[in-house]
């Protein structure tokens, strides 16, 4: 009964009352891991960092929750300012789990805050050949590019993604916006109308057209 609260209170974004509920389920029933695992969520969720990874470390001995679990730590590290700790957290998430593309997005993105960009490019070009289709490796890529003011490369990362990713929206989008800033608005509104080919009712795309 106590689960099912917690879960409804996490539905409702009540994540307060869902950290007690979570609570007395630990009370009912000691050593629970997957309440343990829960309130180190909402922990992470309520930007207390230090009592997500006090909740979450033991849960890597766990082979059921270790995946998650280290890929939640490493977002509390990252949450407390500990890029370099985050960084090599993130890199322990194996291949087999579901975090394992954002994690590696998200330690590419880390290295580039610290300034080895070198590193950020390789995680990233391992990971196109890993996952061709996924669209926000191309996005990132592209990212780092435009962050040194190099357009025509940032362009370059994303057309690279336009006919291997299944509904390449964002790429659009962000190509229209590159070529705005390049001041080039007649290639700018085509690839913006290319999102709205792929999603009329697309807000920020008839927002853009229409600005343009």
């Amino acid at each position: 009964v106590w689960a099912s609260i917690a879960r409804l209170y996490l539905i409702m974004n009540r994540y307060g009352d869902a950290q007690k509920a979570f609570q007395k389920i630990k009370e009912l029933e000691r050593n629970d891991p997957a309440a343990d695992f829960n309130i180190g969520l909402i922990c992470l969720e309520q930007k207390l960092p230090e009592d997500a990874i006090r909740l979450l470390r033991p849960l890597l001995s766990l082979p059921r929750y270790q995946e998650r679990a280290r890929y939640f730590i490493a977002m509390a590290l990252e949450g407390k300012g500990d890029l370099k700790a985050a960084a090599l957290e993130y890199q322990l998430v194996g291949r087999e789990s579901e975090h394992f593309i954002q994690a590696r997005l998200r330690m590419a993105y880390l290295y580039f805050q610290m300034g080895d960009k070198e590193r950020a490019r390789q995680i990233l070009n391992e990971l196109l050949t890993q996952a061709p289709k996924q669209e926000e490796i191309y996005l990132t890529n592209s990212y780092f590019y435009e962050e040194d003011n190099q357009w025509d490369l940032a362009i370059q990362a994303l057309t690279g993604g336009l006919y291997k990713v299944e509904r390449p929206q964002e790429i659009y989008f962000r190509l229209a916006v590159l070529y705005e800033k390049q001041n080039n608005r007649t290639e700018s509104i085509q690839q913006i109308k290319k999102v709205l080919e792929l999603d009329p009712n697309n807000a920020d795309a008839q927002n853009f057209l229409g600005y343009s």
